[in-house]
């Protein structure tokens, strides 16, 4: 019998698996793919067949910790499976080192070398489970305990009775406290016997007060000290405080902390007029992490931490020789720009080749650098972007377009050409029609019978309709044709002789859930301010204002 063979690695997906705790919440199954070869031929199966799959504690060898056996439906090869919904995998497989899965098709022998099997990233997280913060449960108190080794006990402050506390037999007696110095350990009071504050020898900023009330008669004696300073607060002058009305002009805070902070329920914290409003300047630099800020505004809720308004001229002004502007936000818009006939938020760069008149970054999870949004009118662009010299737009990364794409000049792709690519460049374009064409091209011999039967892609009746076909013979002639045209997504060749090798191409019109609900339309009026202009005025002898791109040009001139 013909031995298969298996080529694995890159589309398998391992999971470790958790404690038994929570096998409620997550699947103990193990998804794994895999492509399987005819090893004689090197042809791909295409059939079922029985698979057994066993996980080892080593890469040869060794009695298996797991194993089960499936019925895996093959096409052309390719094949997925669920490990463990035949025979679960019991969580103590991986609780120890490295393991190994092995498989083994039919009667064959078991395929080598084994598969070490590895997590992805967040389950490395599984190996700290059974700690909080990195640290084990003996690092943190029992949910009973006491505290009888640091602490007075109940008894040791002689409280017998059910008196309140410091009261009765519950009065706490000197003699059950610990180092209590020398002058209270008599118990007698060496000050004041009649209960008032009679002689108190004073130093240099020492309060003085009587339990008996404000009207009590101290009589102070002073020692050496500077006795009481009765023009000074806190033992500073006058002088270091300011007048009840003052100004803070030309005034400057130096510290660590914030400079000034100022704070209103319901009108502004702070104005200003004069050339600069306000300025603010940091001599921090930027480090990750870690913000400074010359000006910083702060709100809650749908508030603005900084507003600026300007009746012709610019809202908010940023100019550094690093970032002028900088906005940040943990859930809204980190810099929110509104204009009623100019740019909501205007940037501009002199930094060459590496400056950028707006830049987005986002650093969060599935974010958005840039995102441009415009809903109303026929002309209205979401991102518009212009460049007489380089690129409109750049794009390092796949793109992805939910809508129609159109390209009034060529589309092509472009590469490093292959026989000179440090000096030149080669172009591919791009095949036009008025329909959603999609090709699909193949070769096929033809059996004894002189004939071949083609199969084309699961999804390919899913996905298109109005078929076409075109046959070349290769290598002599014969009158081949269809002999049966698709059905179930197969096609028949017949008319040849055996052994000859066909090269065939079949043709179908887009004709899936999209393409139905938006169906093409090779001919549309221009609309709105559309209407009158020219995607190239130049070609029909017409000046640049004539283009569709002056529509925009307008209000985007240099500031």
């Amino acid at each position: 019998m013909k031995r298969a063979k298996g080529v694995f690695g890159a589309a398998m997906s391992t999971f470790m698996l958790v404690a038994a705790t929570l096998s409620a919440q997550i699947p103990q199954l193990i998804n794994y793919q895999g492509v399987l070869q005819d090893s004689s031929t090197g042809l791909p199966v295409d059939e079922d067949k029985s698979i057994t799959f066993a996980i080892y504690a080593t890469a040869t060898g060794g009695t298996a910790l797991w194993s089960e056996t499936q019925t895996v439906s093959i096409d052309q090869g390719y094949f997925s499976v669920l490990l463990g919904s035949v025979t679960p995998i019991p969580p103590t497989v991986f609780s120890g080192g490295d393991r190994y899965l092995g498989v083994k098709v039919g009667t064959d022998a078991e395929m080598t070398p084994r598969k070490r099997i590895v997590s992805v990233g967040y389950a490395l997280m599984a190996a700290d489970a059974d700690k909080v913060d990195g640290l084990d449960a003996s690092a943190f108190a029992a949910a009973s305990h006491n505290h009888d080794g640091r602490y007075y006990t109940r008894s040791q402050l002689n409280t017998s009775d059910g008196s309140p506390p410091n009261s009765g037999s519950n009065r706490i007696s000197w003699n059950n406290l610990k180092d209590v110095p020398a002058g209270f350990a008599d118990g007698t009071d060496d000050v004041g016997a009649g209960g008032g504050v009679t002689q108190i020898n004073v130093g240099t900023g020492m309060t003085v007060t009587s339990p008996n009330g404000p009207t009590t008669t101290l009589g102070l004696r002073m020692g050496h000290g500077n006795g009481i300073n009765a023009d000074m607060v806190d033992g500073k002058h006058a002088s270091s405080f300011a007048a009840a009305s003052h100004d803070h002009f030309n005034a400057q805070w130096s510290g660590s902390g914030n400079g000034l902070i100022i704070k209103s329920t319901n009108d502004a914290a702070i104005t200003g007029t004069g050339y600069w409003g306000i300025a603010g300047e940091t001599t921090k630099s930027y480090s990750p992490g870690a913000y400074f800020s010359g000006v910083i505004g702060d709100a809650f809720s749908d508030a603005y931490g900084v507003c600026g308004r300007s009746r012709t001229g610019i809202g908010v002004y940023g100019l550094s020789d690093g970032i002028g502007v900088k906005g940040a936000s943990s859930n809204k818009q980190g810099i929110f720009g509104h204009s009623n006939n100019k740019e909501g938020v205007y940037g501009e760069s002199a930094g060459g080749i590496s400056g950028y008149g707006v830049r987005g970054f986002c650093s969060g999870s599935n974010g958005t650098g840039v995102m441009g949004e415009a809903n109303s009118g026929s002309s209205a662009y979401g991102i518009w972007g212009k460049s007489t010299g380089g690129f409109a737009g750049y794009f390092v990364g796949d793109v992805y377009v939910t809508g129609d794409f159109s390209v009034a000049g060529n589309k092509s792709f472009k590469i490093d050409h292959p026989l000179d690519p440090a000096n030149e460049y080669l172009y591919h374009y791009c095949v036009e029609s008025d329909e959603r064409y999609n090709v699909y091209s193949g070769n096929a011999v033809l059996d004894a019978n002189g004939e071949a039967t083609v199969k084309l892609p699961q999804w390919f009746e899913a996905l298109n309709k109005d078929f076409r076909y075109q046959l070349t013979c290769i290598g002599g002639f014969a009158q081949v044709y269809i002999s049966d045209e698709i059905q179930n997504n197969t096609f028949k060749i017949a008319g040849g002789k055996p052994g000859m090798k066909i090269s065939w191409q079949v043709t179908g019109v887009r004709s899936d859930a999209y393409a139905q609900q938006h169906p093409v339309k090779v001919e549309k009026e221009k609309l709105g301010r559309e209407r009158g202009k020219y995607l190239h005025p130049e070609l029909y002898g017409l000046p640049e204002s004539m283009g569709m791109e002056s529509i925009k040009s307008v209000g985007a001139e240099t500031k």
